[in-house]
């Protein structure tokens, strides 16, 4: 599991579920943004250590 899954199922509010997370106000949208945050780091991660994979691609078509 992706930590973009991950990050998707914690957010996702199921019914009659009473998380403390969703109840957080302004805590919770600081946990959104800084959640979101480490998921365009991990791709732009991704990203960096599969530069020839990427080139590669492009040149061939």
């Amino acid at each position: 599991m992706s930590l973009r899954e991950h990050v998707a199922y914690r957010l996702y509010q199921k019914c009659d579920d009473e998380s403390v997370l969703h109840q957080g106000g302004r805590l919770f949208q600081q946990y959104f943004v800084d959640q979101r945050a480490k998921c365009e780091q991990e791709q732009l991660r991704w990203v960096a250590a599969h530069q020839s994979e990427i080139r590669a691609d492009l040149y061939s078509g």
